[in-house]
This record gives structure tokens, C-alpha cells and sequence, in this order.
């Protein structure tokens, strides 16, 4: 996938790793994110060929993801409201109490020095990760919503011409041919 290639899947499995330790989360060997990618590579581009079996379990992995993607999303909201939580107390810190002692008096010159504090600027960042990650879950789950009803429907309109195809009386011929 192009996302892993930019180096955004090792990213996000630092995210993920991070949110699990920030929930106090034993880890495991696989991450949940690695097993969302793969099983977002499956999509296929082109469903026109695509066999009704393999659209079949394809519906099945679909729903997996949908799955991972809603128990990854719930951490993924909390540590999101936990690094906003951060980012303010940086703020006020940096406001409060390091421009205080870099001497700045008025509320101005503090809250500039605020905005320009290296650990607020930092819990911003970490802040702005978390949204980016929080994001990235929700439009995975809704591509594997919509690939799932799309693999459905491949299922569906085979179904449909298979009971057709059983239901349509032709008359045959003596070696089995449809006759026209």
C-alpha cells in the first residue's frame, strides 16, 4: 500500500503502540493497524471478474476490518481527548509558570512565549497525531463498509442469475441443447 510505502504504516503502528501504552494495554505481537492495512491491501481494484467466492470471503475480511477498525477507534478517541487534555496543561505550564520565569510580565507577552514553548509545541504535534490517526481509522472502516456491501452485491447478482438460470425452463433436445 502506497500509505506504507511514506512510511505512514510504521507511523501509525508507533501511534497504536503509544495509545496501548497510554492505556496501560499489554502489547501484543501483531498490531491492530498492521492487520487493517493488510486487509485493506485485498480490496480488489476491478470487481467487474471478480468470482462470487472470492467477493464471498472478501465480504467476510471486510467485516474483520470493520471490526478491528471499531475496537482500534474507541482507544483511538480517548487518546485523542488525553493529548488534547495535555496540550492544554502544556499550554498553561508554559504560560503560567516557564514565562513567569523567563520574566515576561504582561498576559501577551506570556501567552506569545506560550505558543512558542518547545514541550507545548511538542504535545501540539502529539495532539495533531492522534486527530490524524483517529481520522485514518474512521475512513479505513468506512472503506471497508462500503467494499463489504460492494463484495455483497457481487455475491448477490450471482445468486440472482444462478436461480434464474435454474428457474428458466428451455426445451432441449434429444442430447440436452437448448432448442431456440
Amino acid at each position: 500500500m502506497e500509505a506504507e510505502v511514506s512510511g505512514l504504516g510504521t507511523r501509525a503502528e508507533q501511534i497504536e503502540n503509544e495509545i496501548r501504552q497510554a492505556h496501560a494495554l499489554a502489547g501484543s505481537n501483531s498490531s491492530i493497524i498492521v492487520e487493517i492495512f493488510n486487509i485493506s491491501r485485498e480490496i480488489p481494484q476491478n470487481v467487474h471478474d471478480l468470482d462470487p467466492s472470492r467477493a464471498e470471503y472478501l465480504a467476510g475480511s471486510m467485516l474483520k476490518g470493520m471490526a478491528m477498525c471499531g475496537e482500534l477507534y474507541s482507544l483511538a478517541v480517548s487518546y485523542e481527548l488525553k493529548m488534547e487534555a495535555r496540550k492544554k496543561a502544556e499550554f498553561s505550564r508554559a504560560m503560567m509558570v516557564r514565562a513567569t520565569e523567563a520574566g515576561f510580565k504582561s498576559a501577551k507577552d506570556r501567552e506569545q512565549f506560550a505558543y512558542g514553548d518547545e514541550e507545548f509545541l511538542t504535545a501540539q504535534g502529539k495532539c495533531t497525531e492522534a486527530k490524524m490517526f483517529k481520522t485514518m481509522i474512521e475512513e479505513k472502516k468506512q472503506l471497508f463498509l462500503k467494499a463489504h456491501h460492494l463484495m455483497k452485491d457481487v455475491v448477490s447478482k450471482d445468486t440472482n442469475l444462478t436461480e434464474k438460470r435454474s428457474t428458466q425452463k428451455y426445451e432441449t433436445d434429444e442430447w440436452g441443447r437448448r432448442v431456440i
